[in-house]
């Protein structure tokens, strides 16, 4: 697999002919945006990759496109605060990641 000039390499859609799925790829490895998306056409994560890790932001939304989870990766480590919360607004996952204290 591998993307040409900003098209995605995978794109996968439902019966109904709607876009569930995008991925980036170079070369066979995940490189770039890997995007999910609800049934209705809002956008369900995000999720970037370099060099086949995840690097920078990822993220989840609930199908009216309320941020509900959000998190951040260094060359595939987890870093900063990571958190998830239930439909209804309340926190179900919460931790903070310090990568000075992983050992590479």
């Amino acid at each position: 697999l591998h993307s040409e000039k900003g098209e995605p390499a995978v794109l996968i859609y439902d019966e109904n002919h709607v876009l569930q799925e995008l991925q980036e790829f170079d070369q066979g490895v995940p490189n770039g945006d890997h995007i999910t998306y609800h049934p209705n056409e809002r956008k369900a994560s995000y999720t970037y990759y370099r060099q086949g890790q995840k690097h920078g932001k990822e993220q989840w939304f609930a199908e009216d496109g309320t941020l509900i989870g959000e998190c951040n990766y260094k060359e595939g480590k987890k870093i900063g605060k990571h958190w998830h919360k239930h439909l209804n607004g309340t926190i179900s996952y919460l931790a903070i990641y310090n990568l000075s204290l992983i050992h590479i």
